[in-house]
């Protein structure tokens, strides 16, 4: 029986005046070195693991009535809180979610023709390869309940159980040239991806549009009416194979215009997966709220800060700024394009921006905007959309206490992975 599947047992024993005693035992996992390689892709896997503990909660109900019990119920059940925690992924792995903002993942590429994948840890200094590929995935998706990664680069769909690294890797070739999106479909258990492709020809089919793409006819009625014309294609990979499942017509380009997101009927991401393209997105401010309003200080403060990044408010410019904590934060100029987008000049605030100081940047980011991923009181700055140049900045220093080599994908490595 899996860890979640306890607790929520013994809440329910709650209700019937039980209560729920928490055990644990551990046991060693060795290091060891391991590799495989896949002829079609010249894929190697090297993982080393530091010795570790390993740690497993075992849930009993027993009938009890008295506080002494009933406290020792409460303590096992926030400790389930963390099990059913999305953060938290498999509790039965030996990670737990303290080490959410411990651990970072990037793709480098520093070496031409590798893909190195690797996670830094922040509390020991450590960096380890866990992974290589000759190209690094467009997109790669974690299953933290059969620990399996399912990825694509530009031409195949990867799968591989990280671990069991002598297992044997799943790989197909992609049935589309565009592979814009990837998630494991909940309802049928298989892959799914979506690509958008421009039509074959545009006829008028009444008042609206109609585009041809096969043969077939499909209209546009009801789209915005900015962007290009598009058809998606969703394939599903069924026993190896991909099946065209759905076609529809779309507007595409702009960053509001639908793209994909006509066919969301047909999307069910299957729970306790991750996505690193969401990961890499949720930190832009067309994702997350960066207005200024959410900054709580005084008139006088807010008015001097504005001036420190908004040279131009009639060219779009507007202060942005995301919370670390109640009293500390970054503030930081937004422009608006497509969507707003953080950008330079950036200053670490402190006693509620009392106190600023700017950011140092080793680099500037490509296109001037970047992402903000926060874990504790560390901050991840890295290229919007890319994770590219990341660095991470603890809200007490303005110089990168990190900088990550030639790399992309850069993101905080939730628990449960590698």
């Amino acid at each position: 029986m899996d860890v979640a599947k306890q607790y929520r047992m013994c809440l329910w024993a709650l209700l019937q005046e039980c209560t729920f005693v928490a055990k644990s035992k551990s046991s060693v996992v060795r290091g060891k070195r391991t590799s495989l390689r896949v002829s079609t892709l010249s894929l190697v896997t090297r993982s080393r693991h530091a010795d570790g503990k390993q740690r497993h909660f075992n849930g009993r109900c027993e009938v009890a009535f008295n506080v002494q019990s009933f406290v020792r119920f409460i303590a096992g059940f926030v400790i389930g809180l963390f099990a059913l925690s999305p953060l938290s992924g498999r509790a039965d792995i030996g990670v737990q979610a303290s080490d959410y903002g411990q651990r970072l993942f990037f793709l480098e590429t520093s070496m031409p023709g590798k893909c190195l994948w690797k996670v830094h840890d922040l509390r020991t200094g450590k960096t380890r390869q866990v992974f290589e590929t000759n190209e690094c995935p467009v997109e790669i998706i974690w299953d933290l309940r059969t620990q399996i990664i399912t990825f694509h680069t530009s031409a195949k769909l990867v799968a591989w159980a990280w671990n069991k690294p002598s297992a044997k890797a799943s790989v197909v070739e992609l049935p589309t040239k565009h592979a814009l999106d990837l998630w494991l479909d909940d309802k049928s258990g298989y892959p799914r991806l979506a690509d958008i492709v421009p039509p074959e020809k545009v006829e008028l089919m009444g008042k609206d549009e109609a585009l041809v793409y096969d043969g077939k006819k499909y209209s546009t009625a009801g789209l915005v009416p900015w962007g290009s014309n598009g058809l998606v294609l969703l394939y599903e990979l069924q026993s190896g194979k991909w099946q065209r499942i759905a076609v529809a017509a779309t507007k595409w380009g702009p960053v509001d215009a639908p793209g994909t997101a006509v066919l969301n009927e047909h999307r069910h991401v299957k729970q306790h997966t991750v996505s690193l393209k969401l990961l890499l997105d949720a930190g832009t401010c067309g994702k997350r709220n960066c207005t200024f309003e959410t900054l709580e200080t005084s008139p006088d403060i807010k008015r001097k800060l504005m001036k420190l990044v908004t040279n131009n408010p009639d060219k779009g410019e507007i202060p942005g700024y995301i919370a670390v904590d109640h009293t500390a934060g970054l503030l930081f100029q937004q422009r608006m394009g497509d969507t707003y987008h953080a950008t330079l000049p950036a200053f670490l605030c402190s006693n509620r921006c009392a106190e600023v100081k700017k950011l140092e940047r080793v680099e500037p980011f490509e296109g001037g905007g970047f992402s903000i991923s926060i874990a504790g009181r560390l901050l991840l700055l890295s290229d919007e959309y890319s994770g590219r140049n990341g660095c991470v900045y603890s809200v007490d220093n303005a110089n990168p206490i990190l900088v990550l080599p030639p790399s992309q994908g850069a993101i905080w490595l939730p628990p449960g992975i590698f």
